[in-house]
């Protein structure tokens, strides 16, 4: 790790501090910088695939997270954000710290760092800082989501967040336990229905929106990899939702259903006790009543007919009793059923068993218990006069006209009595309609039968005694069956008429049932392309009336119980025809669980192949774009570099297609062979029942398992169930032919035949791209020059030849080697590292020459410097600047391989150009030229030390010289001493004279020292003379202009009027002013 990282000592530990502190200037207080600082990192990198922060270690390891943040801020520095996924771990950590760096990042983090199991959190955090302060903000629009992208999915999840919230309140509400009050229990059930009939379909093309919407997400999102949706508004978690609010629905309407039938039972119980109750009330009232009177008449009665009015009481109460005692079970099965009418019944009845006691007490009280005492004839006597009163019967019926139309009516009225008690009803209406209009032409007849009724009470004058009292009997027993035949007529005429008009209500609702049956029953499921839309709202359209209709239907098999109840002639009839209601009415319901199960079934069918179509399109779209797009042969390196790229992209969309594929593979699982509904059966199928289905000959439950062995019916199937060879007709819609379909499995196989060419083909494509771009960048290399070459610079050149051959090398290895294609790569292959290596060993010759250039030049400097400088002027300068140029040529001769190679690898080139030739020159020219100077400069260190050892030589002549002159002292008077003066100075001199030669040779060898200094000096005088004669050129042109500015101006001074004339303009002027 960087030694700016070591977090040892307490002041990186302060910068640490100080480094993450200034991020949470306007935070909300009691947040720490660290917390602040992660909640930024995670905002930052939110929706990014596999990129997930909650710590300060970890979660970087993998370089994810600093590409994302980059990405997110400065999408065009990392515009393949797919590439920096399928990179390593230390390429993705190397990538985001370089780009980083290039914002202003300090990159205090190297991959090593990163990428290890004990990661240091402070260095992380500081990091992370100083990303902070760049990108302090992240943008609104997230780069890997676009704009459509981005409101498609908040429109998913708007609708998602709806969805859900609803299914999440109506499983609480589906929840909840059932009320025990009927009123509820019959909210709760029409809830119920309105939640099928209108909610649940509103919410239906919800989810059906959402799962396109979802289809399309997933196709934009198919660069990322996946769909960035909350867990609990994923399409598979509301699916999962959406089956468990159906259940519960189910279930909690078949609990309220039952409850209200429970109910429905009690409550009918209850109206029965009620009404038994009403019925039990007169009769005892009448029972009381016939007691006191039988109890007053009963000393007047002979002691049988007596004992017939006890017993016939006595029956009348034990008949009584019976019913008190099964109003007391039905009372016990309402308190058990917790009805809320129980207490209210249970008194009622109990008061009716009391009075029924009472009643009993009164009977043995006042009948029995004085019965008793009465003296009764023996059984001989009462025989003798039954048979006496039996034959004067039957004489008086043989024998008088009155008696016998009396005993006619009499069996006239129990024929016609027996008639209408033995009457069977029809459950047909048009049959009902006409028995009702039967009776009531018998109705008509016998109330027509009244005046036969009254002649017969007229003809009782016409007897006396005991035929008037056998007359008056049997006048009273015909008076008192005609008044029940009449009463029974008059009855069964208002049970005719509440009988058709219920069977009136019926028929209606179970033609309308018919109707709806029937259009299950004919539709046709094996069309594919059947309209499902219009076949959906078909379907929301009949939950809709089936709700209205069920409260008709419940209304009708309410009122059907309750005239079976009321104890109706027709309670046959009603059973069979409320038993018809019943099963129309779960057919109905049944065929509508098959229509929804069909409607899932076809779509399904339908998107697979919609889905199939597309991809197939897809397929055929990218074949012609290969065929024309990437078909290409001439291209430059630009647009070859597009169509590569191109490729690329292409190829990135195979290998998605390629999964979408494989999921269509996988779905084809699922799709039902519908079409295989109306093709001939050639061998039994197997098929699955999708609803319940009861009818006179079979019984088949939802999910069964059945054969099929002819479908040629329209509408009917022939099946049998499994194991069993008895098979009967069912209508088909009942039963789903099982996935797999051979239709989509061999769809599916012809799209995977058609991918497979199409990736062959942009294989071939891709090859042919990658030979003509080869081509082409050797047609690009040909046409280079050496400046081109030498320009790229060496690694830009290597990477260009390098990649040239491992392109055409790898062509060579996946190509055929007879392609004429390949074997003229191969040649042209060969000729440009031919090309190449005659560049190189141009590029280094020229480079050679540059670095041979620098260094002769530098010697060529400093040497020319030396020239120019002024010579020693003493012996130690001069050994100083001796050993100076000693090494100077020291290095100089360390060139002399290389000026020698250099000629060796010029002589060696094939293709010598004149610009590589004439710099050679100019280089082999120089060199020569810079050992010739260095030769002279030596002659000159020469000459320059031969002047100043002369020089000494002379300097200490003329100091000895010196000396002896200045010895000399003032000259004297004597001559003796004069002539000795004159003999010294003689002497001196002689002794000069003696030198001469010495001061000869020093002005000899400084002439010498001053022509080679003058002869090293030429260059540099040169262009002395040069400058001087610009210098002078410029100063004779800019004195040629001053000059003729001179003139200029002379010339203008002379054209001017003499001041003389001037004054008479100027006088006039004058006084104008002062006036």
């Amino acid at each position: 790790m960087r030694q700016g990282l070591r977090w040892n000592d307490s002041a990186s530990h302060q910068k640490y501090s100080q480094g993450i502190s200034d991020i949470v200037v306007g935070e909300e207080p009691n947040v720490s910088a660290k917390d602040v600082l992660l909640r930024w990192a995670k905002k930052s990198t939110a929706k990014y695939p596999g990129v997930k922060v909650s710590d300060f270690t970890s979660s970087w390891r993998d370089g994810l997270a600093f590409n994302a943040i980059i990405h997110r801020n400065r999408p065009d520095l990392l515009p393949e954000w797919r590439e920096i996924r399928r990179r390593t771990v230390r390429e993705r950590l190397e990538t985001a710290f370089y780009t980083a760096e290039k914002v202003g990042v300090t990159r205090l983090l190297d991959p090593e760092d990163v990428d290890t199991h004990e990661i240091d959190e402070k260095s992380i955090i500081t990091y992370i800082s100083s990303m902070y302060d760049v990108f302090p903000e992240p943008p609104f629009a997230h780069p890997l989501y676009d704009n459509e992208a981005q409101a498609l999915t908040s429109e998913y999840r708007e609708v998602a967040s709806s969805l859900h919230l609803w299914i999440r309140e109506k499983v609480s509400e589906m929840s909840q336990d059932l009320p025990s009050s009927y009123d509820e229990l019959r909210r709760l059930a029409h809830d119920s229905a309105k939640f099928r009939s209108e909610e649940v379909p509103a919410r239906l093309r919800d989810r059906q929106k959402l799962s396109s919407l979802y289809r399309d997400l997933q196709k934009l999102y198919e660069s990322t990899g996946e769909v960035e949706i909350e867990p609990e508004l994923h399409i598979d978690v509301l699916e999962k939702n959406w089956s468990k609010l159906q259940s519960l629905h189910q279930e909690r309407d078949h609990a309220i259903q039952e409850e209200l039938k429970k109910l429905d039972r009690l409550q009918r119980l209850a109206e029965k006790v009620s009404r038994d109750c009403k019925r039990l009330e007169p009769r005892m009232d009448d029972l009381e009543s016939r007691i006191s009177d039988e109890a007053k008449r009963l000393d007047r009665l002979h002691p049988l007919d007596a004992k017939h009015v006890v017993d016939s009481i006595e029956s009348e109460l034990r008949s009584i009793e019976e019913n008190i005692q099964s109003l007391f079970q039905d009372v016990s099965t309402l308190k058990s059923g917790g009805h809320h009418q129980y207490p209210e019944l249970n008194k009622r009845v109990g008061r009716l068993h009391s009075r029924w006691v009472q009643l009993r007490s009164a009977l043995h009280s006042k009948l029995i218990t004085r019965l008793a005492s009465l003296s009764f004839p023996v059984v001989e006597e009462r025989t003798v006069t039954r048979q006496t009163r039996t034959v004067l019967e039957t004489r008086l019926v043989d024998t008088n006209h009155h008696f016998r139309a009396l005993q006619e009516a009499i069996d006239w009225v129990k024929s016609k009595l027996k008639q209408l008690q033995e009457f069977e009803f029809s459950s047909d209406l048009s049959g009902a309609k006409i028995e009702m209009s039967h009776h009531q032409r018998e109705h008509r007849e016998i109330d027509r039968f009244q005046s036969t009724v009254d002649q017969c009470a007229s003809a009782k004058s016409q007897f006396h005694g005991e035929e008037l009292s056998l007359y008056t009997q049997h006048l009273s027993t015909l008076q008192k069956i005609y008044a029940e035949l009449l009463s029974l007529s008059n009855k069964r005429i208002s049970e005719f008429e509440t009988y058709v008009d219920f069977l009136e209500s019926i028929t209606t609702q179970l033609a309308w049932l018919k109707e709806k049956e029937s259009i299950e029953v004919a539709r046709d499921w094996s069309d594919k392309e059947v309209n499902i839309t219009a076949i959906q709202q078909y379907y929301e359209n009949l939950m809709a009336e089936l709700e209205r209709a069920e409260v008709v239907v419940r209304s009708l098999l309410e009122r059907g119980e309750s005239l079976l109840l009321q104890g109706h002639p027709a309670s046959k009839a009603i059973s069979v025809v409320l038993g018809s209601l019943q099963s129309a009415w779960s057919r109905v319901l049944q065929f509508t669980l098959a229509l929804e199960t069909h409607i899932a079934t076809t779509r399904t069918v339908q998107n697979f192949f919609r889905d199939l179509e597309q991809l197939r399109d897809w397929i055929h779209s990218r074949d012609e774009i290969l065929n024309t797009t990437y078909s290409a042969s001439e291209f430059s390196l630009d647009e070859g570099e597009r169509l590569l790229r191109g490729m690329q992209e292409l190829r990135e969309e195979l290998n998605s297609r390629s999964a979408a594929l494989s999921q269509m593979a996988e779905r084809a699982q699922s799709v039902a062979p519908i079409k295989q509904r109306r093709q001939p059966v050639v061998r039994p199928i197997q098929v699955t029942a999708v609803c319940d289905y009861k009818s006179d000959t079979v019984e088949i439950e939802k999910g069964d398992q059945w054969i099929l062995h002819d479908n040629s019916a329209l509408t009917k199937w022939r099946v049998s169930p499994i194991g069993s060879t008895k098979d009967t007709n069912v209508p088909g819609v009942v039963f789903l032919i099982p996935p797999p379909s051979k239709e989509a499995k061999e769809a599916v196989e012809s799209l995977a035949r058609d991918f497979d060419r199409t990736t062959a083909l942009w294989q071939r494509k891709q090859l042919r791209l990658r030979q003509n771009m080869i081509f082409t960048t050797i047609r690009v290399v040909r046409s280079w020059d050496l400046a081109q070459f030498v320009a790229m610079g060496s690694e830009q050149r290597n990477a260009i030849r390098k990649a040239l051959n491992e392109d055409a090398d790898k062509l060579l290895a996946e190509g055929d080697p007879n392609d004429p294609q390949l074997r003229r790569l191969r040649r042209e292959m060969a000729e440009v590292n031919r090309l190449f290596d005659e560049f190189e060993a141009l590029a280094s010759q020229q480079e050679k020459c540059s670095h041979l250039q620098e260094a002769l030049e530098e010697a060529e400097r400093v040497l020319t410097m030396r020239l120019s400088s002024s010579i020693p002027r003493d012996v130690h300068s001069l050994e100083h600047l001796i050993v100076q140029h000693k090494e100077f040529e020291t290095s100089l001769k360390g060139l002399t391989g290389e000026i020698e190679g250099l000629q060796t690898m010029f002589n060696s080139l094939t293709r010598k150009t004149p610009g590589v030739q004439s710099r050679v020159e100019a280089i082999l020219q120089q060199w020569n030229h810079i050992w010739n100077y260095s030769h002279l400069f030596v002659e000159r260190l020469k000459c320059v030390e031969i002047t100043l050892s002369a020089l000494d030589d002379a300097t200490n002549v003329v100091s000895e010289l010196e000396l002896k002159l200045s010895s000399f002292g003032d000259m004297p008077s004597e001559l003796e001493s004069l002539q000795n003066v004159h003999d010294d100075l003689i002497r001196v001199q002689n002794s000069i004279a003696a030198q001469q030669p010495v001061v000869d040779q020093l002005i000899e060898d400084a002439t010498n020292t001053r022509r080679l200094v003058v002869k090293s000096r030429e260059r540099l005088r040169l262009r002395c003379c040069e400058a001087a004669y610009s210098l002078l050129d410029t100063y004779g042109k800019t004195y040629q202009t001053e000059v003729k500015f001179i003139d200029e101006s002379y010339s203008e001074l002379n054209n001017l009027p003499p001041v003389s004339l001037g004054k008479h303009h100027i006088e006039p002027t004058k006084v104008a002013d002062i006036i």
